[in-house]
């Protein structure tokens, strides 16, 4: 194969064409999924502060501060499911936070407290040291007592692990439809030529 004849040129261009086409197309998947994955993460916590909020932390001068940790204890389990879910009070101290989860993914004790003052909603993400990336969705609960604040959150690492998954995937058959383009460039050339 003679690299400056006209039908090499032209497989190595077809080639370098396809091979640009499935990185950007790898790329826009890629991102797309992260994007997609982190957003339902985000709304499952969101959706579960939520409802801790209103069915318990907002009628906790009904229930009891007791009452309110039991049933998030038994009702959510955060050791068991991997969660972080921390209560705080109108003063600033903590009603009820999670203990370390069973996969050991994250220490709830060095995760960052939210902004002291809350308006509204909203999702961070926090890196403790030694511990692997949260989603935490921060929400203010309004009380006769004053404003509580819930914070429900659960490792990135899950999320991590399928997009390092896709990106083994991709770049073990990126040789192989580089090859089979590569080869069909190559007979399109000699066809043509």
């Amino acid at each position: 194969m003679n690299p400056r004849s006209i039908g090499f040129q032209l497989t190595a261009l077809y080639a370098g064409v396809i091979a640009v086409v499935f990185v950007l197309l790898g790329s826009f998947m890629y991102f797309g999924m992260k994007h997609h994955l982190e957003k339902n993460l985000r709304e499952t916590q969101s959706k579960r502060a939520g409802v801790i909020a209103e069915t318990l932390v907002a009628r906790v001068a009904q229930l009891g501060e007791a009452h309110v940790i039991q049933e998030i204890r038994d009702s959510y389990a955060p050791e068991l499911n991997s969660r972080f879910i921390r209560v705080t009070r109108p003063d600033g101290s903590v009603l009820y936070v999670c203990g370390v989860p069973a996969d050991l993914s994250f220490d709830p004790t060095k995760v960052p407290p939210a902004a002291t003052t809350v308006a509204r909603a909203y999702a961070r993400v926090e890196s403790p040291p030694d511990s692997d990336s949260l989603l935490i969705v921060t929400g203010p609960v309004p009380t006769a007592a004053g404003t509580y604040r819930v914070e429900v959150g659960s490792s990135l690492g899950p999320v991590e692990t399928v997009l390092r998954e896709w990106l083994v995937t991709f770049a073990l058959a990126f040789p192989f439809l580089l090859a089979v383009a590569a080869g069909g460039g190559w007979f399109l050339a000699r066809r043509a030529l």
